[in-house]
């Protein structure tokens, strides 16, 4: 098992009545240098005890260095602006020999930001609140710090 920065990872759960949503985590590895952000889509109803289906629905994003600076920095532009760009970021790489890709985008949301993430044919989007974002954030920067010091 990866050692992990902090004891536990980062959970974002949002649940909705309509069984459209989803929910994210965040999952901070010190040895592979990423951060892997996990999200899986809701198959069951808000009470049920699999509510996300994370064995056949998921995707994972890598967030490396580079891609922590790019959302750190898109965090700290103004609402206007970022209504204007939302961040996207494209990873491609080889999976059992073929080319695929995932993609992650940070937009303004009702309640604070959207987040929303792709691979091949599974999405899963989650609202993301000004709150959660911040305390993402600060994490990012810990981790940043944790890695080099």
């Amino acid at each position: 098992m990866e050692e992990k920065i902090f004891n536990a990872h980062l959970d974002i759960y949002k649940p909705n009545k309509k069984k459209t949503g989803g929910a994210i985590r965040f999952v901070f590895s010190k040895e592979a240098k990423t951060i892997f952000l996990e999200g899986a889509t809701q198959v069951g109803e808000m009470r049920d005890k699999k509510v996300f289906d994370w064995e056949n629905r998921k995707v994972i994003f890598a967030i490396k260095t580079n891609d922590i600076f790019l959302i750190r920095s898109f965090l700290r532009m103004k609402a206007s602006a970022r209504e204007e760009e939302p961040l996207k970021i494209y990873h491609k790489f080889l999976k059992d020999g073929v080319e695929t890709s995932t993609v992650l985008n940070i937009a303004n949301g009702r309640n604070g930001f959207y987040l929303s993430m792709m691979q091949g044919d599974n999405k899963v989007g989650v609202p993301v609140t000004s709150g959660e974002m911040e305390c993402v954030n600060d994490l990012f920067r810990v981790y940043i710090y944790k890695i080099y010091g």
